[in-house]
């Protein structure tokens, strides 16, 4: 099944191997000596007998893990609900991973990256050529580390099934322990951090204005800096969140949200150009610099664009909607991502009942109203 030649090169000796089996693609390789050359003619005998497919698991000790990643963001990311989202994780993947084949990845080396991560500053930008990227005052978050790994799991596989890698002993970031998720923000705007901040950006109209429609609608940054003149209905007072806007959809789900009054005579300040286009013109990554210089003038410490969303979430649940009513408007693709509400929720059905209570004259329509809030009560428990 394995033939053996050797050759003299430059001096020095060495050994072709060809292992060849009927039904079965010829396998052809060169070593320094004998001894390696007969353990891998054993190896690939082996897999061969096993019926495993010996070019794939050859393709799979040659290419980089970073040759899988760029193939899998130039063909496939398009396809993504939030190609952002793989782009950034490809980043420290590629850096700390990139020049190891994916078929000589181990779980070992998975959980170093894992290990390795959770030391490192955080960065913002860096993903367009010549831009270079900002050191922030923060470590990686367990969180972005979790959406890495399971990139790599997921890109791994993907290659596997598709491109015809083979990988006998499986997908090495499958079965890793990924760190457990921190404690989520709960940053809200405290005091008259509000007025400071809207006072901060008085000179630029487009923050401003930004940073209001973050609160009243709890969009995500993303999800502002793509919103289109198109997507705004003034008459119906809801402007729509299109999944096939790129860089916009964390979740690939379209949604409409509704506008408030301030949300509306927000946009309507907005000078919108007769051919329409973009609201904002900022990019994501710029308006988070805009918004930390706008932090420092107002001297509000501690406080990230996204707990602008944070906010808006939390006033939906004051204004007294129900979990499903603020994930609609939020697009939280789970009630489980809206367990740190609960407690705010339970205290506006407590509001609720006491005023219904109070209020109703007819006891039929009182049992009904208050048997929805008991089942929602029901709910947050099992969500908690």
């Amino acid at each position: 099944m394995a033939s053996f030649r050797k050759r003299m090169v430059n001096g020095k000796a060495r050994w072709d191997v060809t292992v060849t089996k009927q039904g079965v693609p010829r396998q052809t390789r060169t070593f320094a000596t004998r001894g390696i050359a007969d353990r891998w003619a054993t190896e690939q005998e082996r897999f061969i007998d096993q019926g495993a497919d010996v070019a794939g698991i050859e393709r799979a000790k040659n290419d980089p893990l970073e040759t899988i990643i760029e193939r899998y963001l130039r063909e496939e990311v398009i396809k993504l609900g939030s190609p952002q989202h793989a782009r950034s994780c490809s980043m420290p993947l590629t850096r700390d991973l990139g020049r190891i084949a994916i078929g000589r990845l181990t779980p070992e080396r998975v959980v170093q990256y894992r290990e390795d991560r959770l030391k490192q500053r955080a960065l913002r930008g860096g993903g367009r050529k010549g831009q270079n990227s900002i050191v922030l005052n923060r470590l990686v978050s367990t969180s972005t580390i979790k959406k890495e790994m399971a990139f790599l799991a997921r890109i791994v596989d993907f290659a596997t099934k598709n491109w015809g890698y083979r990988l006998p002993f499986g997908n090495p970031a499958r079965g890793v322990d990924r760190p457990p998720e921190g404690p989520g923000r709960d940053r809200r705007l405290v005091g008259d951090e509000a007025r400071r901040l809207l006072g901060a950006t008085a000179a630029n109209h487009i923050v401003s204005n930004v940073i209001t429609l973050a609160i009243e609608t709890a969009a995500r940054r993303g999800e502002l800096c793509a919103m289109d003149w198109r997507d705004i209905d003034y008459e119906a007072r809801t402007a729509t969140i299109r999944a096939e806007e790129l860089g916009a959809m964390k979740t690939g789900i379209a949604r409409v949200v509704p506008l408030s009054l301030l949300a509306v005579e927000t946009l309507q300040k907005m000078r919108r150009p007769a051919t329409g286009g973009r609201i904002i013109g900022l990019t994501p990554d710029a308006l988070s610099s805009a918004f930390e210089r706008a932090c420092a003038r107002a001297g509000i410490s501690g406080l990230r664009f996204h707990d602008l969303r944070h906010e808006g979430t939390s006033r939906l649940f004051e204004l007294g909607l129900s979990m499903m009513e603020v994930a609609a408007i939020t697009g939280h693709k789970t009630l489980d991502m809206l367990k740190r509400y609960t407690q705010l929720r339970a205290e506006q059905i407590a509001k609720r009942m006491d005023v219904l209570t109070q209020a109703a004259t007819q006891q039929g329509d009182l049992g009904v109203q208050i048997t929805a809030l008991l089942q929602e009560v029901q709910m947050l428990r099992r969500t908690a």
